[in-house]
């Protein structure tokens, strides 16, 4: 499953991610969304052959995918993230 057609050639659109992954263990948060009183985040769980994904809205786990490469991976995140903002979510200061 392709989710990015012009890949390999994927560039996140923008620097809005709040964490970089430095390594291949341990969890990484990807970014932060508000609105109103509900919080959503993206965690990335990177192997050095996969990624996992998960997202969370108020602390409880809403869904998660496993990709065949991090860049994938952050290519997910960036576009739940763009459709959240686009719903009026917020990101969280």
């Amino acid at each position: 499953m392709s989710l990015v057609p012009w890949w390999p050639f994927y560039r996140p659109r923008s620097s809005h991610y709040t964490a970089v992954v430095s390594g291949f263990s341990e969890p990484t948060v990807v970014w932060r969304l508000t609105r109103a009183a509900t919080r959503a985040h993206a965690v990335v769980f990177a192997t050095a052959d996969a990624a996992t994904v998960a997202w969370f809205f108020d602390e409880t786990m809403d869904r998660v995918e496993n990709y065949d490469s991090l860049e994938l991976a952050l290519a997910r995140t960036d576009d739940i993230r763009g459709e959240l903002i686009r719903d009026g979510w917020v990101e969280e200061m």
